[in-house]
């Protein structure tokens, strides 16, 4: 099992969550708030909640790359959140005064998280998100794919150690890989990898025929040949 880990400059951010979301809340003074033991339970309440949203933004960073989706469903948890912890201990609750006052302090903490996710997991640059047949999102190197390919209706995605069903187009990957210069589109059923082609044989007035590490084979038509050429050893 993994060992739970944080940085210092998380922990900062939990913190600084922590004491504003109960200081405002409560307008206190802080040295008086800090002091008093009635809010000690509040500050464990929300320290729990900012270390739950720097845990999860963690892991939506990995998978998806993406804040905005996580911000809102952050700023829709708390707000219930809140609302049911007011109800329960039977102080008032104000959504005004929470979209004013403490929506600002959870969108400066999710964004830190995020900054930090960044800059701890800089190879994600190099890491596709792919939308897989059950609509459940993966992440996949990209060093680690040796061809997509459309069987029968459904895009295949064949990396060095598995093949996986997609719910995407060839098109749609095409635009995510763009950046890739290694990966060419062979036709209108694949998206290949430089490493994954093992022969290229010319055919007399069709093109070339590629043949791949794993045995498969795609043509490629004689009108793209000069282009294929040019990238297979310019690359």
């Amino acid at each position: 099992m993994k060992p739970f880990t944080i940085a210092k400059s998380n922990l900062l951010i939990i913190s600084l969550f922590t004491v504003g979301m109960v200081n405002i809340g409560f307008k206190e003074n802080l040295v008086e708030a800090i002091s008093c033991p009635q809010y000690y339970f509040d500050y464990i309440f929300f320290f729990l909640i900012g270390l739950g949203i720097y845990k999860l933004s963690e892991k939506t960073y990995v998978r998806l790359g993406s804040r905005l989706p996580f911000i809102i469903a952050v700023l829709a948890s708390v707000f219930l959140i809140d609302w049911a912890y007011c109800s329960a201990t039977g102080c008032h609750f104000n959504a005004i005064f929470f979209l004013t006052s403490k929506a600002p302090i959870i969108l400066v903490a999710t964004t830190g998280f995020f900054l930090s996710a960044s800059n701890q997991n800089p190879d994600l640059s190099k890491v596709i998100t792919l939308k897989k047949l059950n609509n459940s999102l993966i992440r996949v190197p990209i060093e680690d794919i040796k061809y997509i390919g459309i069987k029968g209706s459904v895009t295949m995605l064949y990396t060095n150690n598995e093949k996986l069903a997609l719910n995407e187009t060839l098109r749609s990957i095409e635009f995510k890989i763009s950046e890739q210069k290694e990966f060419y589109r062979a036709n209108r059923k694949y998206i290949i990898h430089q490493k994954s082609i093992k022969e290229v044989n010319p055919i007399c007035s069709k093109g070339l025929q590629l043949q791949l590490v794993d045995g498969t084979t795609t043509l490629i038509n004689k009108n793209r040949t000069a282009d294929f050429k040019r990238w297979f050893f310019n690359l």
